[in-house]
């Protein structure tokens, strides 16, 4: 067709698919001034103006079309996705739901409805109006891509993963499909499809630094750490003003033990940014695993600053305990992340009460009955809503920082715990008693590393004059059958109800063998030998390059000499052990 041939708005129209808005605008603009009531050209202008950001003039525009032309529908849709973008999300949701009534088969309308509804932070709702535009179109890649996020962050994972999948088959050169794919793989478990998912990503789009990091954490999933530090280079390489990247590789290299240039990304990170906490935090781990104990706590204090790391007792208006004057003064303590940490830190409890006047301890439930008799503790609160008045609060993890610890001040007080007493003794005390723990919580973020499967164990099982009893209390229990173990091994974990029930069941035995776990600590402060299997990297509080502990004088620690590998650990529990039956009387 020749371009005389072209009508004004179809001529417009190109320059605005064109990208030329500023041109695009002048056309519409021009049109109207010929013909003031044309609804394309409203309508399309108001578009236009909507996608610059000029939400304001856009809705002036898209108005106007409305009042113009109550029975057109595209009108009202297009003032619906202008409202929202504004955020009036209910008024958009009002004016969409009015374009669907003129013409229920509108079906872009839906789009718009769930973008209004993710806008108002109703997943679900948008969730279910994307639902009813792929009825009508199963093959928008754009739809299932959203739909996938929706369904992610409403905890169907594997839904995510379907919708997503058949969104990067359609259109498989979308990179943030590819990455928002790879987020779902990861948190099924699917590391190996997250790293080729985000490294077609970075095919598509090579100068992601996020993508990067994303891949590294993958990658370290697998085991494969070279590669992980690869990535945070890359990384660092793209945004070397994002100090979190920064943070990120040096993390990485001290676990891989690269000390010296470990340290050197975590100053040039704070040299960035001094305010970055996860840096610092991550700083603080770099420290103590290294004994500098002095700098470490102090640098430990920013992970306050993240709301993640918040126990279940929330923030108050009274203030932080800094250090000052307790004297006449209620103190309320709380445990913060994990059972081990509030057991291992609960050492510093008395010596805070000898400076309180008054001392409330805030703990899980799980623990409180085997708190009960902890020395100095004036009341114990499970539940956040029942505080009594307190001064002021201070997490337990804090308080290694504020008595300064360090390797020769740390409390030596074990026993510091009592089991209550309360269980039957049903031990067989002819033989030598050993608890058994392989798992830990499933839910933690290090669990792939630090728990190891119970086959690996069976080697112990055969030394002769032991009887083993499983500590297990959540579904690792199983495992016992499924191992054809249960003549071997004793399964307790029924009748543990909490922790207290467990320190009943560890003072029966002779020893404890378990991975890195709460019951390790409670177990060490009960005052049992306890021998602990350690994964490479081991957490800060087990240091480096040690087999005893300066927190618990009856630990002795089996570490692996390769990442991911137990074989050597095994070996030597497997060696060690009847030494120490030599010297019992068994």
């Amino acid at each position: 067709m020749p371009e005389t041939d072209i009508s004004p708005l179809d001529k417009a129209l190109q320059l605005h698919k064109s990208g030329q808005l500023q041109a695009a605008e002048a056309a519409y603009r021009q049109i109207l001034q010929d013909n003031p009531a044309d609804r394309d050209a409203l309508n399309n202008l108001g578009i236009l103006l909507r996608m610059q950001g000029r939400l304001n003039e856009a809705l002036i525009v898209l108005q106007q079309l409305t009042s113009l032309n109550p029975d057109f529908p595209e009108a009202w849709n297009s003032y619906g996705r202008a409202l929202t973008a504004a955020g009036r999300t209910q008024e958009a949701l009002t004016v969409l739901n009015k374009a669907l009534t003129i013409n229920p088969d509108l079906v872009a309308v839906h789009l718009n409805i769930a973008h209004a509804h993710e806008s108002n932070g109703d997943i679900d709702q948008a969730t279910k109006a994307l639902h009813r535009y792929l009825k009508v179109e199963p093959d928008n890649p754009e739809a299932l891509a959203r739909l996938g996020c929706y369904l992610y962050a409403l905890g169907h994972g594997k839904d995510a993963l379907q919708a997503l999948t058949r969104s990067n088959d359609l259109a498989p050169d979308n990179a943030d499909t590819l990455i928002n794919l790879a987020m779902v793989q990861e948190q099924l478990g699917h590391y190996g499809e997250a790293v080729a998912s985000r490294t077609q990503a970075l095919g598509i789009n090579p100068h992601d630094a996020e993508c990067f990091s994303d891949l590294a954490i993958s990658l370290e999933r697998l085991g494969r750490i070279e590669d992980a530090i690869a990535a945070r280079r890359e990384a660092v390489d793209l945004a070397p003003q994002v100090a979190g990247f920064m943070g990120d590789l040096g993390r990485l290299l001290t676990e891989n033990g690269a000390d010296e240039e470990a340290g050197m990304w975590f100053d040039r990170a704070l040299a960035v940014d001094p305010q970055a906490a996860r840096v610092h935090f991550n700083k603080a781990l770099f420290l103590l695993r290294r004994g500098e104990f002095e700098a470490g706590w102090a640098e430990h204090e920013w992970r306050l600053k993240f709301s993640s790391l918040a126990d279940i007792f929330p923030e108050h208006s009274q203030p932080y305990w800094d250090g000052s004057d307790l004297a006449g003064k209620t103190i309320f303590l709380h445990g913060e992340q994990g059972w081990g940490d509030t057991i291992q830190c609960a050492r510093f409890i008395y010596q805070v009460s000898q400076l309180a006047g008054r001392v409330v301890l805030g703990i899980r439930e799980p623990l409180a009955r085997l708190f009960e008799c902890l020395p100095g503790v004036d009341q114990i609160i499970t539940d956040p809503l029942d505080l009594p008045h307190f001064d002021v609060r201070c997490s337990l993890l804090s308080l290694p920082y504020f008595f300064k610890a360090d390797l020769t001040s740390i409390p030596d007080t074990e026993p510091y715990l009592t089991a209550p007493g309360n269980r039957p003794a049903f031990v067989d005390k002819d033989n030598f008693n050993i608890g058994l723990v392989w798992g830990g919580s499933p839910t933690h973020k290090n669990d792939h590393n630090r728990s190891v499967s119970l086959s690996i164990l069976k080697p112990l099982l055969d030394i002769k004059g032991c009887v083993f009893h499983s500590l297990q209390v959540d579904d690792r229990r199983q495992d016992i059958g499924r191992e054809g173990l249960s003549e071997q091994i004793t399964d307790a974990g029924a009748d543990l109800v909490d922790l207290a029930d467990t320190a009943d069941l560890i003072m029966e035995l002779d020893l404890v063998i378990t991975v890195d776990t709460s019951v390790a600590h409670l177990a060490a402060a009960l005052g049992k030998p306890v021998w602990i299997m350690l994964a490479e990297p081991a957490d800060w509080r087990w240091l480096r390059d040690r087999d005893d502990s300066p927190w618990y004088s009856g630990v002795q620690l089996f570490r692996q000499t390769k990442r991911g590998e137990w074989a050597d650990v095994i070996e030597l529990l497997v060696a060690r052990l009847p030494s120490l039956l030599a010297h019992q009387d068994v």
